[in-house]
């Protein structure tokens, strides 16, 4: 999946011939989203994910607690999926009085128009995960869908995560847990749109290049045909 995930195969005591790094891709040619250019001065921001610690749910509503204690309101942050972590999150928003600017959204069929939509009415893709005692991410499907789809993406350096982003040109990327600078970066994308066009343009052409699952299949296929042929 990345060099960071291989690093912990050899810290196993796996042999480095036997280790291969490849990034499975997304399906690009299904992600044709038509972004509306509007003056409106929200700013809606994107969680997409299964809702579960790695993900930093927590991380991210401490960074829009800050915001919001600056006097900014003109946000809404739309989480989209369901999982074992949804109590907490929800507790966490309702005694920080966060309600205001959090929409609940739930699950959503994967591909399906409904899905699309969600990447087509938001600003920022926000995905700032984070290490636990028994998890860690590798590349998120969805953060490279959120590139196919043109948006900016936030997000932290950790797991595979910075071998597809390349902070302050494809994404910004801050620590994990680093509360201040993730309020930094949401705030700087939230009050720049040329900024946010930017990114967004330059994480699609990556990606595009890249991370499209077709690109990525051929990669396959080598190492499956220097296999066969060893």
């Amino acid at each position: 999946m990345s060099p960071e995930m291989k690093q912990d195969l050899l810290n196993l005591g796996c042999l480095p011939a036997k280790i291969a790094v490849h990034y499975h891709g997304v399906p690009g040619n299904l992600i044709h989203i038509q972004k509306t250019d509007t003056t409106q001065k929200l700013c809606t921001i994107l969680m997409l994910s299964y809702l579960d610690p790695v993900k930093g749910h927590l991380f991210a509503l401490k960074a829009l607690k800050a915001i919001a204690k600056q006097g900014v309101s003109e946000f809404k942050l739309r989480i989209v999926g369901a999982g074992h972590y949804e109590k907490q999150i929800k507790q966490f928003v309702s005694a920080h009085q966060l309600n205001p600017y959090v929409d609940f959204v739930g699950p959503v069929k994967y591909l399906s128009p409904a899905y699309f939509q969600e990447f087509s009415n938001a600003d920022i893709f926000l995905h700032p995960s984070v290490k636990t005692k028994d998890d860690k991410e590798g590349i998120p499907g969805s953060l490279v869908e959120a590139m196919f789809a043109g948006l900016p993406v936030i997000s932290t350096i950790h797991g595979g995560i910075p071998f597809v982003i390349q902070d302050k040109k494809t994404g910004l990327l801050v620590e994990e847990w680093d509360v201040e600078n993730l309020a930094c970066a949401i705030k700087a994308l939230m009050d720049n749109r040329w900024l946010r066009n930017q990114i967004g343009n330059q994480a699609r052409k990556y990606a595009e290049s890249n991370l499209d699952l077709k690109i990525r299949e051929l990669a396959l296929e080598k190492i499956y045909n220097e296999l066969i042929g060893n």
